[in-house]
C-alpha cells in the first residue's frame, strides 16, 4: 500500500476514532499523552494542508480556476487554524500538572 493510501486510510480511521472519544475518567498523565499527541497530529496536519496547497492539481495554470483558486484559499485558512491548534495543545501540556 503506497504511503499517501495508507494516510489517507489512517485520516478516515481517526476521524471515526475521535468522534466516539470521551474525556471523563482521563487523569493527568492521559491528559499530557494527549496534549502531546495533538500537537504532532496539528504539526503533520499543518504540513500536510500547506502541501495541498501546492499540489499540482490545483496549481497548474491551465487549471487556475476561480474554484482552484478558493480551495487554495480555505487551505491556506485550515493550516493556520491547524497551527493555532498546534499552538495551543503546546501551550496546554506545559500548563498542565505533572
Amino acid at each position: 500500500m503506497s504511503s499517501h493510501r495508507r494516510i489517507i486510510m489512517l485520516a478516515g480511521e481517526l476521524a471515526d476514532e475521535l468522534s466516539n472519544f470521551d474525556a471523563d475518567g482521563l487523569g493527568t498523565v492521559e491528559l499530557r499523552g494527549l496534549m502531546r499527541g495533538m500537537t504532532g497530529t496539528a504539526s503533520a496536519l499543518t504540513r500536510i494542508l500547506d502541501q495541498l496547497r501546492d499540489c499540482p492539481a490545483l496549481v497548474q495554470p491551465e487549471l487556475d480556476r476561480p474554484a482552484n483558486r478558493a480551495v487554495r484559499s480555505e487551505l491556506e485558512q485550515a493550516a493556520a487554524a491547524a497551527e493555532d491548534l498546534r499552538v495551543t495543545a503546546e501551550s496546554l501540556y506545559r500548563l498542565l500538572p505533572m
